[in-house]
């Protein structure tokens, strides 16, 4: 993105394009494959729940391709009435929730803006209560995929699941120098006891909840990107299998930050975006953490889930002291 926004400035500027500057860039995946370590040892406790068993489902939503898999997941999403809020969460809040967080913790550790902000996500999402109307519900094969990925009300889940994409660029110092711009992210999972969760929201609850994703996030090492992209590609269902045959919704979350991809310093030539934001929702109960404009202190919060989850966050106290709904 940022060297077709280079290229088009440089033509909008009317100059020539034997005089753009180079780049070097890196597509090839296999350079990813020569980075990490080549003996795969056993997993460990925290990448071993990552890869649950698939079905025939997960293997022919795998084989088919990456446009119709898109398709797929966008019908679902319209027939499942995922609806889309963004939030905004000042950097002066978000500071404040985490320096009370790390004031209760019971051991000295570091905790990041993400970390809190996943733990409030993962406490929003996990005391939102969701509904359906099976008088609505369409018949026939996406009716069987969208069952497979929607909340079953007759059962209560236990436990609550936070997924997050993890970088692993700044893991691989030789992918980082090659300019690597291959899907370099690896998934970490990470559950807690939904009844903690749902508890009153307390310092020491968010403590508890963005230790745990810190722990995870911190266990992403070499040998466990070795593992996890080894498995991969062994099993191609492995990155849908979560979707199909793991915790349903509101017992689960991904959330991805993207806080750190510049959107607001890309320029095609007439200044940089008034705003930036996804498309289309990919799944529900999926967020996007993003940049706000460099006119905000910030950070925006893209929300997709049913119109009935987003109703019941709104409601939350510490949601309202902390969000502002902006869109």
């Amino acid at each position: 993105m940022n060297r077709w926004a280079e290229t088009c400035k440089h033509m909008a500027n009317g100059s020539d394009l034997t005089n753009l500057p180079k780049r070097t860039f890196n597509n090839d995946r296999s350079s990813m494959h020569q980075c990490i370590p080549k003996q795969r040892l056993p997993p460990g406790s925290l990448i071993e729940h990552s890869f649950i068993s698939g079905g025939a489902l997960s293997r022919f939503f795998a084989w088919l391709s990456s446009s119709t898999q898109a398709k797929v997941f966008a019908l679902l999403n319209k027939l499942g009435k995922v609806s889309h809020h963004c939030y905004f969460i000042s950097h002066q809040k978000l500071d404040a929730i985490r320096e009370s967080a790390i004031a209760t913790a019971p051991d000295v550790q570091r905790l990041s803006r993400n970390d809190i902000l996943m733990a409030l996500l993962s406490i929003a999402v996990a005391n939102s209560t969701n509904s359906t109307d099976d008088s609505e519900q369409p018949t026939g094969i996406f009716q069987a995929l969208k069952s497979a990925i929607s909340l079953k009300l007759t059962s209560s889940p236990k436990v609550f699941e936070s997924s997050m994409p993890i970088d692993i660029r700044p893991r691989i110092k030789e992918l980082a120098a090659m300019g690597y711009c291959g899907n370099a992210s690896v998934l970490q999972r990470v559950q807690n006891p939904i009844d903690m969760l749902q508890g009153p929201v307390t310092p020491e609850m968010i403590a508890k909840v963005a230790s745990s994703i810190r722990l995870a996030t911190d266990s992403v090492d070499l040998q466990y990107i070795s593992d996890y992209v080894k498995a991969v590609n062994a099993e191609p269902d492995c990155f849908v299998r979560g979707t199909f045959y793991g915790a349903a919704p509101p017992a689960k979350l991904v959330a991805s930050n993207h806080t750190r991809l510049g959107h607001y310093q890309i320029d095609f030539g007439w200044g940089i975006p008034a705003w930036a934001n996804p498309l289309e929702a990919a799944a529900p109960n999926l967020c996007y953490v993003l940049p706000a404009h460099p006119s905000q202190d910030g950070m925006v919060v893209h929300f997709m889930a049913s119109e009935e989850t987003l109703a019941q966050i709104q409601k939350l106290s510490f949601w309202q002291d902390a969000f502002k709904l902006i869109h």
